[in-house]
């Protein structure tokens, strides 16, 4: 097949809508792409290579590791599928041949869709919501550039594994869809489930990304994010959501949870990856787990009540220390969003201390605590920390 017979050129494939490869460079008068080689960082699981991107030719090349060819050999090769169901998958994710679908996409990988009359269905159940969420992580795998990621900011195989992320499947939605229902599971009334024109069930799920588990108090799923391989916007992360869609709801935005409902302190923090991480490295810092209540937001605060209120009923009086990323010093917005955290947890009787690391260069409680079972060193808070967290 000829260059100009492609409807998609080298550049899409490793563009934000397919493969979403971090570009250092765009081409000029129709050079070469500067592009971090998905294959070093498969292999290493570090970002050493530079893959030289030729649009004129649809090539690729990296001198590093050597790999080198055209660009249904690109995807074939990240995804692990022959070039015949990497042609395929190309034309679905950019929407070609299907009218405006590539704009719908656009909406769709950043969390935006374009909202119709149509009535939300009724949000399903906590049971429907874990049962339908965990058949689903079931059903997917977790790519090996994801898996490097995870390890690299702290957790292990086993952790991540236990945790539940999985990679956004690149193709086969439908089919995915119709294999849930042929199990029992309920789809109506889940976040990111929907109905197309057809009334075929699909799922909104079209950024190439790692799918976080969102998990209550009670260890039930009971939403989804999608951390991006390429931030859009500003954006890391979008729901799995399927609001104003035909049998779908929005997401709700849940309030995330890691460790024992029982303990009598809590971290709390923004962003259920960073407190899996934190949760899975406290255990080389402390001489148990750390608990973390974790806000997808500094503006969902106002969520915290009913969590609040079953850690109490569960475990009754506890301590909170907010751990917030560094950047709290110096933005104003989230200095105000903490402001309005210390009087919701005032509203409810509970104490809380502020909590910040000695080593400027950190920015989150995940960086802090990889940081310092890295170095094996005794860092301590900048309070005093009470009796129920002791430093090893």
């Amino acid at each position: 097949m000829r260059t100009y017979d492609f409807p998609f050129s080298i550049a899409d494939v490793v563009g934000p809508s397919v493969l979403g490869l971090t570009i250092r460079r765009l081409p000029y008068d129709g050079g070469k792409m500067d592009v971090d080689c998905p294959f070093c960082y498969i292999s290493s699981g570090h970002k050493k290579g530079k893959l030289n991107v030729t649009p004129l030719r649809n090539a690729f090349r990296c001198n590093y590791c050597g790999e080198e060819g055209g660009m249904l050999l690109l995807y074939s090769l990240v995804q692990g599928v022959d070039t015949k169901v990497a042609y395929r998958e190309i034309v679905e994710l950019l929407g070609i041949g299907k009218g405006d679908k590539k704009a719908n996409y656009q909406a769709s990988s950043t969390g935006q869709s374009n909202k119709t009359n149509t009535v939300e269905a009724v949000r399903a159940d906590s049971f429907i919501l874990h049962q339908t969420y965990t058949m689903l992580l079931n059903s997917l795998s977790l790519a090996a550039p994801h898996m490097t990621n995870l390890i690299e900011r702290g957790l292990s195989k086993s952790a991540i594994e236990a945790f539940g992320y999985k990679s956004v499947p690149a193709f086969g939605q439908k089919e995915l869809c119709e294999k849930l229902v042929a199990t029992g599971c309920v789809l109506e009334g889940v976040p990111g489930f929907f109905k197309d024109e057809d009334g075929r069930w699909m799922i909104k799920l079209k950024a190439p990304g790692i799918l976080v588990p969102i998990r209550s108090v009670s260890g039930h799923i009971s939403g989804m994010q999608v951390r991006l391989n390429k931030p859009f916007n500003g954006k890391k992360y979008i729901w799995l959501s399927s609001g104003g869609l035909p049998g779908g709801t929005g997401s709700g935005s849940p309030i995330h949870f890691v460790g024992n409902p029982a303990a009598n302190l809590f971290f709390i923090t923004e962003g259920a990856l960073k407190g899996d991480i934190a949760h899975n490295l406290s255990r080389y810092c402390f001489t148990n787990q750390q608990s973390f209540i974790c806000v997808p937001g500094v503006n969902a605060i106002s969520k915290l009540d009913a969590v609040l209120a079953e850690l109490r009923n569960t475990g009754g009086n506890f301590k909170l220390i907010e751990a917030f990323d560094s950047n709290k010093r110096s933005n104003p917005h989230v200095a105000k969003a903490l402001e309005k955290l210390n009087e919701k947890v005032a509203s409810h009787g509970i104490t809380m201390n502020s909590v910040t690391w000695n080593e400027k260069t950190l920015n989150g409680i995940d960086d802090y605590y990889k940081w310092r079972y890295q170095r094996k060193e005794d860092t301590l808070y900048s309070f005093s920390l009470s009796d129920e967290v002791t430093a090893v």
